[in-house]
């Protein structure tokens, strides 16, 4: 039970489902960036079972799930020694090092964590992230202007959360400090903080744009793309893409799925061509992303 949802909070919405009988023994785990004694008492004393904080941590998550619901066994949990970032460290180690060095805002190995070492969506997380938050700190600036501190300490807090689960450290830490001072209406630290928070997004969307470059650089100067697909699955490749189409014709959120199996396919090939297309979905411009896709077919000398 997420404790700072729009409209309805937590606690309110805790209270309705106790009012019913026949959910009195619905078990009721809070979620919260607040982990003090005093906010976990407040919520076992809203009719709330347990507290689990923000960012979620897996194993604690696994661990609250079993002992509350009883459906899942220990043996099942989560085994951070099997996957995450061990298991990513242990398969490509040196891959995993240039990650991290080319994204020093982002911890991670522990964003890998909680993605189970998939590096393909820890990409698409951080581009989406960084597309999302890019004009934040102005719509901050104008809630304040109109006098909406709430809606305010409210983007503020949506920024903590999201960072807090990729992993973005400095930015984290801003937005935390940002909810507060706006929650306080503290118009004296507020310029600061948002100066901080633009400067610090900025750092952070400088080395995601490079990280991305980078790759695609060493792609192009490492193998030859003409040699490496004589490898691939040309036959494959050319109906995924024509599933992409369909997909994209249809508004389909399946879209996401049919481009990251393109992205296996091509094997870290065209990575600028996909990361194209991938922004578009993210923006929901569907008819640019079909675009790039025919784009992409013609570079692959597939007819159009």
């Amino acid at each position: 039970m997420d404790l700072q949802m729009p409209v309805m909070d937590g606690f309110e919405a805790t209270d309705l489902l106790r009012q019913e009988k026949h959910l009195d023994c619905l078990p009721i785990i809070a979620m919260t960036a607040h982990v003090s004694p005093e906010d976990r008492g407040k919520c076992l004393a809203a009719g709330m079972q347990d507290h689990l904080g923000k960012p979620v941590d897996p194993e604690q998550l696994f661990d609250k799930l079993a002992r509350w619901t009883g459906n899942l066994p220990s043996t099942t949990r989560h085994d951070s020694s099997q996957v995450g970032p061990n298991a990513y460290a242990e398969a490509a180690p040196q891959a995993l090092q240039a990650i991290q060095e080319a994204l020093s805002t982002v911890d991670v190995g522990k964003a890998l964590q909680l993605l189970q070492g998939d590096v393909g969506v820890l990409h698409r997380l951080l581009l989406q992230f960084a597309d999302q938050q890019q004009q934040a700190h102005e719509q901050i600036r104008r809630f304040i202007a109109d006098d909406q501190w709430q809606l305010a300490a409210a983007r503020a807090h949506q920024i903590k959360g999201v960072a807090g689960n990729l992993q973005i450290g400095r930015i984290h830490e801003i937005a935390g400090q940002l909810e507060k001072v706006l929650s306080g209406r503290q118009q004296a630290r507020v310029d600061a903080l948002l100066n901080q928070y633009s400067e610090e997004f900025h750092r952070f969307a400088r080395q995601l744009e490079n990280w991305q470059d980078g790759t695609t650089a060493t792609s192009a100067t490492t193998v030859s793309e003409e040699t490496s697909l004589q490898d691939a699955d040309h036959h494959a490749i050319e109906l995924l893409l024509e599933q992409l189409l369909k997909h994209l014709a249809a508004n389909s959120w399946q879209a996401e799925d049919c481009l990251e199996q393109i992205h296996c396919r091509l094997n870290g090939l065209y990575a600028r061509e996909l990361s194209d297309i991938n922004r578009c979905l993210l923006d929901l411009e569907f008819s640019a992303a079909s675009e790039h896709v025919r784009k992409l077919r013609e570079q692959l000398h597939y007819p159009v």
